[in-house]
């Protein structure tokens, strides 16, 4: 059996309501070289969660429900930086969350 990779590219990324200016603070595994495609389908899974997991009462994902069905009008996806290994990654999200302290991370 081969051993899983754990130094895949990783992008952390920022969604920011365009409304009410919060923001949250992510990470998630690229696909590729497709950075800001992996953020948005990352968003994208988010959205879902937010509309079908009503148990998950996390900060973005009551700010959804609020804006629900006008997420993709009011959400905007920025790829912060792109990371080799998921240690690296996490380290990156932390330092960047306690340096903004985005609203929505909670």
């Amino acid at each position: 059996m081969r051993k899983k990779r754990s130094d895949r590219n990783h992008v952390v990324y920022l969604i920011t309501n365009t409304v009410n200016d919060k923001q949250y603070i992510g990470i998630t595994v690229a696909k590729g070289r497709a950075f800001k495609w992996s953020a948005i389908n990352r968003f994208h899974k988010h959205v879902s969660r937010a509309r079908i997991e009503w148990d998950k009462d996390w900060p973005l994902y009551r700010d959804m429900r609020k804006y629900e069905g006008a997420e993709h009008a009011i959400y905007e996806v920025t790829v912060l930086s792109v990371v080799r290994g998921k240690r690296e990654a996490h380290k990156i999200e932390t330092e960047l969350i306690n340096s903004i302290k985005p609203k929505l991370n909670g």
